[in-house]
């Protein structure tokens, strides 16, 4: 199931890195056609996915190993230290090793892990899943999920 997930919304990314982005011992989520903002923080993990439209910023977090971003799609892309910035429309993201915070705002997003850490989701549409839980709404007031 984690390959058919990871294949269904995967931007495009070598497949070398697609097999290994998404390997681990983490919790998955997985998220699809969200509209609001979702905060994942990874002690360890893997992520990959789409925003159709908004911005979506990586904070490569202090201790461990250097945390691998690639970004596509960026109509403006910024740097500042150890976070990058992407914002357009059609955005593909993979984030994986090292620890990482990773924020999507915007809508039409979707989104595969497999991670130690958690979700922080606030939104007006889309649906979200936990580890082999079934499908649920974005709740529209922030709530936070424990993965792993």
């Amino acid at each position: 199931m984690l390959c058919f997930l990871a294949v269904a919304i995967a931007p495009p990314v070598a497949d070398a890195q697609l097999s290994r982005g998404l390997e681990g011992e983490g919790g998955l989520l997985a998220l699809e056609n969200g509209r609001g903002t979702a905060i994942v923080v990874s002690r360890d993990g893997a992520m990959l996915g789409t925003v159709a439209r908004g911005r979506i910023a990586i904070v490569d977090l202090p201790r461990g190993e250097r945390t691998t971003v690639e970004l596509s799609g960026c109509e403006r892309r910024h740097r500042y230290r150890r976070t990058v910035v992407c914002s357009g429309r059609d955005l593909s993201f993979s984030v994986y090793e090292g620890r990482w915070r990773a924020t999507l705002v915007g809508s039409g997003i979707n989104a595969s892990a497999v991670i130690e850490g958690s979700v922080t989701l606030k939104g007006t549409g889309g649906t979200f899943k936990l580890g082999e839980a079934d499908a649920r709404r974005w709740p529209r007031l922030a709530r936070t999920f424990r993965l792993g």
